[in-house]
């Protein structure tokens, strides 16, 4: 059984040794290590070159393809390759020691396609990184609430984590490199779902990440959950993959709600912030013409 853990890394040296640190630690599993650099401009292949030569794989592209672009040459790679597992994460976060042993195990023992860790938030080990769905409610802050549970069917947060077979990336294909960052996982996730992929969270699985929870504003006393970056570069992608996600499900009928409720957010919550509005509409207006692929600005 060949597996291979692809890292995805631009301009993050310190976080990427911290993750290959831990990757290197994985207990009672062999597993070869792939570093994709979105061609990266601070000394990382330098950095890698000193802590770790010889003992991992490297590709460097030579501009930068975000991490669905990363993530899709990586996988490329590793089909190439002929290796039956794939193990995906960017470089921002860090398994647990026994992660790769315990998410094997439990997808054999499972027979399953694919299978996620639980994210924990890396600067609170007692909160999850992101909200998960659970019996048909999100959940979201302290980890205890779903720590009893064994596993959640058909729940992942891409691409954190996961490890996935490498006859199901054939069958479900590549991430969708035109969407840059901000949604690419989520795209990739209807497709395992249409594609009747096997596939979920094992909760005794950890691996630890940034939280998202500064990017979720509660307005109108929490009917509202918005969603802001505080990036005008994480923003755009994510505003205009948004707008992409509704037409091809189905529901641009949600985009004149969207404009109501960051009108709302960025006028009122935000106090006439106009730039904040313009770039919501920029952004989605790019996606609905479908302007996809890297934006010259961001």
């Amino acid at each position: 059984m060949k597996i291979l853990s692809i890292v995805v890394t631009f301009n993050r040296k310190m976080l990427l040794k911290r993750c290959l640190d831990r990757l290197f630690a994985q207990s009672n599993i062999n597993h070869d290590i792939l570093v994709v650099d979105n061609g990266s401009t601070d000394g990382t292949k330098e950095y890698i070159d000193q802590y770790f030569l010889g003992r991992l794989k490297y590709l460097s592209l030579t501009k930068n393809l975000g991490g669905a672009g990363g993530f899709a040459e990586g996988i490329k790679y590793s089909l190439n390759n002929d290796y039956d597992l794939i193990w995906l994460m960017d470089d921002d976060g860090f398994p647990k020691k026994d992660c790769l042993e315990t998410l094997f195990n439990f997808m054999t023992l499972n027979t399953l396609d694919a299978i996620s860790p639980v994210q924990i938030n890396i600067d609170n080990y007692d909160e999850l990184a992101f909200p998960i769905t659970y019996e048909g409610r999100k959940v979201s802050g302290k980890f205890s609430q779903i720590s009893n549970i064994e596993y959640i069917d058909k729940e992942a947060n891409l691409f954190n984590g996961l490890l996935i077979k490498a006859e199901q990336l054939k069958k479900v294909g590549l991430p969708r490199s035109e969407l840059f960052i901000r949604g690419d996982e989520v795209e990739y996730t209807k497709r395992l779902l249409k594609n009747n992929i096997r596939f979920g969270t094992c909760v005794g699985a950890t691996f630890y990440h940034p939280s998202d929870k500064n990017e979720r504003v509660p307005v109108l006393c929490g009917l509202w959950n918005m969603r802001d970056a505080h990036s005008d570069f994480k923003n755009y992608y994510m505003y205009r993959n948004r707008a992409v996600a509704f037409i091809e499900d189905g529901n641009s009928w949600l985009l004149p709600l969207d404009f109501i409720r960051y009108s709302y957010y960025f006028l009122i919550f935000r106090k006439c912030d106009w730039m904040g509005l313009k770039l919501w509409c920029s952004a989605t207006y790019d996606g609905i013409r479908r302007r996809l692929g890297r934006h010259p600005r961001y």
